[in-house]
């Protein structure tokens, strides 16, 4: 199982940490708006011009040095885990992860789409969205399911389908955890 410790991390890792780390063209439009900054109370002074060479240098931002030690701690020990572990950690600790922590079944939600059981419901769910003529993504639908599940005490089979999706979920995510947490010394 994942301590205290490692949750905050990876929490940290697949939304901040990636934030602030991956390529993003966030970046470059943001550097691009800073070049073309018109500050308009300084448009109407007088001013007086004088050329010169000037080198601006690079308009990036260097990271903390901790927090770029942080990123690649927990990349590495990510790198060590098998493709299975590394998505159910970032649906569970991700923006995915974040959003279903807000449902009944809290971030275990969020790793449905990974498990058969899960799989199966979500095809369900989009088959009733679907005669609907409801346009959606696969994660509205399952969120949309477990708030009517919710709310209505939803059908005999949704809660059913709930239940064996979450001993699942739960199942990846324990495995998950503990493929994670038996990396720790090698980071």
């Amino acid at each position: 199982m994942l301590s205290n410790r490692d949750v905050a991390a990876l929490s940290w890792f697949f939304t901040e940490g990636v934030a602030a780390f991956e390529r993003s063209t966030m970046g470059a439009m943001l550097e691009r708006a800073e070049m073309y900054f018109v500050d308009w109370r300084e448009v109407f002074k007088p001013v007086d011009v004088r050329i010169t060479a000037e080198d601006r240098g690079h308009g990036g931002v260097e990271p903390e040095h901790r927090l770029l030690v942080r990123y690649g701690e927990i990349s590495r020990r990510l790198m060590q885990c098998s493709a299975r572990a590394q998505a159910a950690l970032q649906a569970a600790h991700g923006d995915r992860g974040d959003r279903f922590a807000r449902a009944d079944h809290g971030r275990m939600a969020a790793l449905f789409h990974l498990v058969p059981a899960g799989q199966a419901l979500i095809e369900r769910e989009r088959a009733i969205a679907g005669s609907a003529g409801l346009e959606m993504s696969d994660a509205e639908r399952l969120f949309n399911a477990l708030v009517v599940d919710r709310i209505n005490g939803g059908d005999g089979v949704r809660r059913k389908m709930i239940k064996q999706a979450l001993v699942k979920a739960r199942d990846l995510y324990e495995l998950a955890g503990k493929e994670y947490a038996g990396h720790a010394k090698a980071a």
